[in-house]
């Protein structure tokens, strides 16, 4: 990929960090503003998401490999999933309406999770089809299922239990959403610890970055997956608002990459040999 190439996605990782630390240092009182220093954030976030997103589906319709269109879209979709849902879990979450802060709060947090397992899914099906040996890393054909079982029933039970307590405006249920207290033991196991599950996809796309030594364009999409998804799960462990900028501007960024490392799947160098006519452009 060409330097040239990369300077607009440069630019809209540094320019918007500059801009919030030159705020930082010259207007000190924005920043004790928490709400709208996180509008401000992430608003600034937004050009770079919206541009990862762009090269991402550009990038699919422009392959004809099904495996591949699916990680480019598959891309593209999850970038914007967790910039509209960041945004607005930094937003709701400063409201004192408990049916917004808490209880829309948590649809915001945990569509990500799923969209990020789905993607997961998709990733562990292209690694494989990819491999000479349809070697099945981790076994994940086998595990996939009983996963996806799990992960729907537990998030069942959060949307509808959520859901009841939003739509029958229940105090003690919503007071429960937000000490993150419950008195039933499936309901503990599911807002407190189920929820984590689909995190145990990066163990598995990992492992295939590892594994996926046949197609190095894959592979390099998968490391800066695998790279933008460490970004992001250490930006949830974060307290520091001056942070989360530099961490989700960096996750897009690495996002960006991974769409940006399919484009050349598609295509085989043009080949010419004295006295034949050129070999055209082939696609796979």
């Amino acid at each position: 990929m060409s330097l040239r190439s990369e300077i607009p996605a440069i630019l809209l990782v540094v320019v918007p960090f500059a801009a919030v630390e030159i705020i930082k240092q010259f207007v000190p009182g924005v920043v004790n503003n928490i709400p709208l220093f996180l509008f401000g954030i992430f608003l600034a976030t937004f050009p770079i998401y919206a541009f990862t997103a762009y090269w991402a589906f550009n990038v699919r319709r422009a392959l004809s490999v099904p495996m591949y269109r699916k990680q480019a879209g598959g891309t593209g979709a999850l970038a914007l999933t967790i910039w509209a849902s960041l945004y607005l879990f930094f937003v709701l979450s400063r409201f004192s309406d408990l049916r917004l802060s808490d209880g829309a709060v948590v649809f915001v947090f945990t569509v990500p999770l799923l969209a990020f397992f789905y993607f997961c899914d998709v990733t562990m099906s292209a690694a494989r089809r990819a491999d000479p040996l349809l070697r099945d890393t981790l076994g994940w054909s086998k595990l996939r299922i009983p996963l996806w079982i799990i992960v729907a029933v537990s998030f069942g039970i959060i949307y509808v239990w959520t859901g009841y307590a939003i739509l029958d405006d229940n105090l003690i249920l919503l007071n429960q959403l937000n000490l993150d207290v419950f008195p039933s033991i499936i309901m503990n196991l599911s807002f407190n610890y189920l929820t984590l599950l689909p995190f145990v996809g990066i163990i598995f796309v990992v492992s295939a970055a590892i594994r996926t030594k046949w197609d190095k364009v894959l592979r390099r999409h998968l490391i800066w997956i695998v790279i933008g998804l460490l970004l992001l799960f250490y930006g949830f462990n974060i307290n520091i608002p001056g942070t989360y900028v530099i961490v989700f501007l960096l996750v897009s960024y690495s996002l960006y990459r991974a769409a940006r490392s399919l484009a050349t799947v598609d295509h085989v160098p043009k080949l010419e040999t004295q006295g034949e006519a050129p070999v055209q452009e082939v696609r796979s």
